[in-house]
This record gives C-alpha cells, sequence and structure tokens, in this order.
C-alpha cells in the first residue's frame, strides 16, 4: 500500500502539469501534439490570449463545441475541462455527468490528457475508497493503451503510470521498462520522476539502462533546452510561453536558465496582462 501511495502522490504531479492559469484552462505541455485542427489552434489562443488577441473563453468554447461535433479529440478534452468544475468561471455551469461523458469520448479517441484524468481518478479511488466507479471505463481503456504503446511515447509513459499503481508481482520492472521505453522515445516529461520513483539501479541495470544520475542529466538538458526556447519567445512578448515557463517554475528547477528575478517579472507581466483583459 506504502508503494502505491508514493506513487500516488506523485502522479498528482502529472495530473497538474497543465497551465493551471485560468488564462490556460486545460492546455498541457505536450511535444507529441498530432497536426493541430485550425478551430482547436484558435481556440487555444482565445483562451490564454496573446499579443494579437485577447481573451474570450466564450468564443473559444463554441469553436471547441464545433470541433468536438466534428469528432476532434483535443477539443473533447479542452472542452470537458469547462464543465469540470475545476476552475472558477462563469463561462458554462459545471456538469459533472457531462464532464465525465466528454472526457471519456476524448480517452476513447487517444487523447493523453483525458486519459491521464480518468486513470489518476481511477486509482485515487481505489488508494481512498478501495473501489471505484470507473472499472467499465478503465477496462476499455485499458487496450488502447496498450496499442497505443507499440508506437506512442505518451501511451508508454501511461503503461508505466498503470504498472506502477497496480500491486501485481514484478509491476516495478514493467513500470520502470515502460518508464524508460517512454523517455527513449522521446517523453522526457512524462516519465522523468518514474525514473527517479520506481527505477531504482537494480531495476536499470537489469534494463541495461543509464543510472539515475545520467538519467536525471540526459533530463536536465532537455528540460533547459526548452526553457532557453521559451525564454526567446517569452523576450518576444509571447503570453503563452510566459505561462509555461511559469508552469515549468512549478513542478521543475529551472534555475539554470531563470533567476528568481526574472520568474517575478513573468508573474508580474501576466498579472499585467491579466488586468488588462478586464478592464
Amino acid at each position: 500500500m506504502q508503494k502505491v501511495m508514493q506513487n500516488y502522490k506523485l502522479s498528482k504531479k502529472f495530473k497538474t502539469s497543465f497551465l493551471t492559469s485560468i488564462l490556460a484552462i486545460g492546455i498541457c505541455i505536450s511535444p507529441f501534439a498530432f497536426a493541430e485542427n485550425p478551430l482547436v489552434t484558435q481556440a487555444k489562443e482565445l483562451q490564454t490570449g496573446s499579443e494579437k488577441i485577447g481573451i474570450d473563453h466564450r468564443k473559444a468554447i463554441a469553436l471547441l463545441k464545433k470541433a468536438s461535433d466534428e469528432g476532434d479529440a483535443e477539443a473533447m478534452y479542452l472542452l470537458s475541462q469547462y464543465y469540470s468544475g475545476h476552475y472558477e468561471t462563469d463561462y458554462l455551469p459545471p456538469d459533472t455527468a457531462l464532464y465525465d461523458q466528454i472526457l471519456f469520448s476524448s480517452a476513447k479517441l487517444s487523447n493523453y490528457s483525458a486519459m491521464r484524468e480518468i486513470f489518476f481518478q481511477y486509482y485515487a479511488d481505489k488508494l481512498n475508497y478501495g473501489k471505484s466507479n470507473l472499472v467499465d471505463k478503465i477496462k476499455i481503456l485499458k487496450p488502447i493503451v496498450k496499442k497505443d504503446a507499440e508506437s506512442k511515447p505518451e501511451a508508454m509513459t501511461m503503461m508505466a503510470f498503470i504498472y506502477s499503481n497496480e500491486l501485481a508481482p514484478n509491476s516495478d520492472f514493467q513500470a520502470c521498462q515502460w518508464a524508460y521505453r517512454a523517455f527513449q522515445a522521446g517523453d522526457k516529461f512524462g516519465t522523468y520522476a518514474f525514473e527517479s520513483l520506481i527505477c531504482n539501479s537494480t531495476l536499470l541495470k537489469k534494463l541495461n539502462a543509464p543510472s539515475a544520475t545520467q538519467l536525471k542529466a540526459e533530463f536536465d538538458q532537455y528540460l533547459n533546452a526548452q526553457l532557453v526556447a521559451l525564454k526567446k519567445k517569452s523576450d518576444q512578448g509571447s503570453i503563452l510561453a510566459k505561462l509555461k515557463i511559469l508552469d515549468y517554475y512549478q513542478m521543475y528547477v529551472i534555475s539554470d536558465v531563470f533567476s528568481a528575478k526574472e520568474i517575478d517579472k513573468i508573474k508580474k507581466q501576466i498579472e499585467v496582462f491579466k488586468q488588462k483583459q478586464t478592464k
């Protein structure tokens, strides 16, 4: 049980690896996005605002509804967040049933932001109550994840997450194996903490993988490269880049690229932008 508790606490960090400001409701950081629906691209810009346009959630919702009706999985996920009740907004009234329905539809179409929410809640329920009413949904989603994991890094990460929360024999090794496979496939952000928690030195050696120290160094190098690119965009005035920087700041040590003074400056810039939107 202690293993599950530890993994649950850590996985919660991944669940919150979204831009937490209401400026960026439901937008997640992912290097594996497919060619994006233009309606979704426009909706995201309206959610966060930009150098060119202001924030307009109502227009964003209209675009997301249209894209969802056309079967776009990401649009479904972003739309579901408005019904979730997780955000203090008056754009749409919270509707748990509709949130669950749209989120599940998105997950069935292999949107891994939706997948993460459902699996996270499932294991949280089992941990806290010993059971979950999501069992039937999980039975449908697990085969999708397994098939996707043949090629998709995000699905490999999800397999690691699943095994890390199962008490089956050899589950630690399976979790480590999938986490390292995802890391090799390019999902550096999704799997870093799996290596640090689950993949102990014995398991890493069994996989002929680098040491935890080497994996951390590789992750740090990757993270810093992302931060340098975001810094350039932020300096050019990109609101989305500033939000992503603050998101990383909440999750990782980013002092190699950003000083505390620079982070405070970005926070103030976001506040000024938000204030302008309310006038």
